[in-house]
Order: C-alpha cells, then structure tokens, then sequence
C-alpha cells in the first residue's frame, strides 16, 4: 500500500509540473526573490538609497546574483542566549558598534549541520537582528569582506524562523570604501560555499 501511494504522489507532482509547463505558471517564491531584486536595484539607483558612487550608478544595471534556490531557504532552531554586556564589533573602519549577541539559529544545509549568531544592537533594537556571516565563496565569487541577513523584530519571537540565504546582501563597503561595514566575527564562518544571494560587485 505504501508503495502505491508514493507512486500516486509522484504521479500527482508530474501532472502538477506538466500543468505548470502548459498554463505558464510561475513559481511563487521565485518570483518573490526576482521582486526583492528589482527593488534592490530601484535603491541602487537612487541618489537618495544608493551606496554606489556616482560615476558607478551612472552605468549600473543590476547587481549580480546566484540564481534562486529554495534550498537555501531553510527553517532554523531559535536559541535565545543570555542577556550579556554588549561588545564592540570590528568594521572595515576605526568604527566600533556595540552589539549583543541575541541567539543562536542552528540548520541543516545541503545535509550537515551548521549554526550563525544572530546579533542585536545596542543602539538600535528595533532594527531586528543582524546576522553578518562568511562562507567559502568569500573572496572568489562573493564580497571577500562576508554577506548579511537581517530578521525582522517581529520574527525574534518565535522558536522557529526562516533562514533565506537566497536574501543575503552585500556590506555598502564593497561598492565603496567611503562606508564602515561591521566585519563578521569568526563564529560566524561557515565551513560551506553558499552559493546564494548577491556577488561581489565588478
């Protein structure tokens, strides 16, 4: 009977896929991704919200990015840490931030397991939480600096939240060296290519 059935289910998802192909369908969460990235590009070309320079927003087309994997897209446990004395993040400048260390999100990608920290700041706790992080793509096709994520306020709450990769962006620094970018502490290395969210620029 079991067997049956996963031949049923599989039948089911041809016939929804060969559907799809026929109405022109469109992936949802694709195309959420493909929307979060037209926005980022109204921002870059805007003389109010950009980070680029002038002579590079003059040609700017369009970030590069990995192409969307909803693999990537991944649930994490949500541990809250102990309320600590906050610490003073390095960044590309002198600049020193205050934050604290929130919690602790642990996830399985591509079949291991692996963990981030996610920060709060000091001075700006309504903002979420931050998560700078650094990968093996760093350096080759990726900001050699690190990427972030950033999580609503709204979802610290839960136990559970959403880790999207796919939405990692890129530091302002690395389109220019006048911004001061937090650096991602070494806890937040992850031994794995994430082969997702923005590239390095140029």
């Amino acid at each position: 009977m079991r067997k049956i059935k996963n031949i049923g289910a599989v039948l089911a998802l041809l016939v929804l896929v060969a559907v799809q192909a026929c109405t022109g369908q469109k992936d949802p969460y694709i195309e959420f991704i493909k929307q979060e990235r037209r926005e980022d590009t109204k921002s870059f070309l805007n003389a109010e919200t950009t980070p680029l320079k002038d002579k590079d927003r003059a040609t700017f087309l369009g970030l590069d990015y990995f192409t969307a994997d909803e693999s990537y897209k991944v649930k994490a446990k949500v541990t809250k840490l102990p309320r600590e004395i906050s610490f003073s993040m390095k960044t590309t400048t002198d600049r020193l931030p205050e934050y604290m260390k929130a919690a602790k999100l642990e996830f399985q990608l591509k079949g291991k397991d692996y963990s981030l920290i996610a920060y709060r700041s000091k001075d700006h706790p309504e903002e979420g939480w931050f998560i700078p992080f650094t990968d093996l793509t760093n350096g080759v096709e990726t900001y050699e600096v690190g990427r972030y994520i950033d999580i609503d306020l709204q979802e610290t709450i839960k136990t559970e939240i959403d880790l999207d990769f796919n939405l990692c962006y890129n530091p302002y620094c690395a389109y220019a060296a006048k911004w001061s970018c937090p650096i991602p502490p070494p806890e937040n290395n992850l031994k794995i290519r994430i082969e997702a969210g923005v590239k390095k620029f140029h």
